[in-house]
């Protein structure tokens, strides 16, 4: 399991020193979530987190501009 989150960590590195999208990034940082839900005992637990690793680049801007004051 170490081996993977190392090989995870290696990955993100290499994806933000690249040039890449916000898209890419946002994607390797939820692959990266989602191998540390695993580590959760309680089923309920990993299942939530896997929900909130899902959750898609566009779903995720869309929700971020509804947090954003109308002024800005």
């Amino acid at each position: 399991m170490v081996g993977i989150c190392r090989a995870a960590l290696v990955g993100c590195t290499a994806l933000l020193l690249g040039a890449c999208s916000s898209d890419q990034l946002y994607g390797a940082v939820r692959s990266y979530q989602m191998l540390k839900c695993y580590r959760y005992q309680d089923l309920q637990q990993r299942d939530q987190c896997l929900q909130d690793a899902v959750t898609s680049y566009e779903r995720y801007q869309r929700e971020a501009r509804q947090l954003k004051p109308a002024d800005e």
